[in-house]
């Protein structure tokens, strides 16, 4: 069933997951702060400082349809651009039943692979509204679980938009 797209308030990322949500991955995260830097691109933004590192959300606005395009763009910032074939290392997940679309990756840094740095990202949308969870720190678990705990808090944000 197509959902229709909302209007919100758009300099509210922080609404879309609660403090309690990201600590249930993030055991003793700090809270959510807006952060603000993209916000001329129309990108909000919300980071959580965590033990090993930084959980952040972002939203915007995109065509409906544009999660392949968008994940495979923010990969690009952790791939070797002197190794072409680094982006054929990374492997892209479709999630279910996570908006209308979702897809995820959770890559371990390998640079002989062409992957610069620990990523785990989930992108997903629900009519013209596009969420993205980034955390390097999950990209260097267990990819299973990394990949549960981007699902269970995609979930969460799209419930609220």
């Amino acid at each position: 069933m197509p959902t229709s797209s909302r209007s919100f308030a758009t300099d509210d990322a922080c609404g879309l997951l609660s403090d309690a949500d990201v600590r249930a991955v993030f055991p003793g995260a700090a809270a959510g702060v807006r952060e603000t830097t993209r916000g001329k691109y129309g990108i909000r933004a919300c980071v959580w400082e965590t033990r090993g590192g930084r959980f952040a959300l972002q939203r915007w606005t995109a065509k409906p349809g544009t999660v392949d395009n968008e994940i495979r763009g923010m990969a690009a910032g952790v791939l070797d651009p002197l190794k072409p074939a680094a982006r054929n290392s990374v492997r892209y997940e479709a999630l279910a039943g996570i908006g209308d679309q979702a897809m995820a990756l959770v890559e371990a840094q390998n640079p002989s692979a062409g992957i610069l740095a620990d990523a785990a990202m989930l992108m997903t949308q629900r009519g013209d509204q596009l969420i993205e969870l980034q955390s390097s720190e999950l990209g260097r678990g267990d990819r299973a679980g990394a990949l549960q705990s981007l699902s269970t808090l995609g979930r969460a944000a799209v419930a609220r938009l």
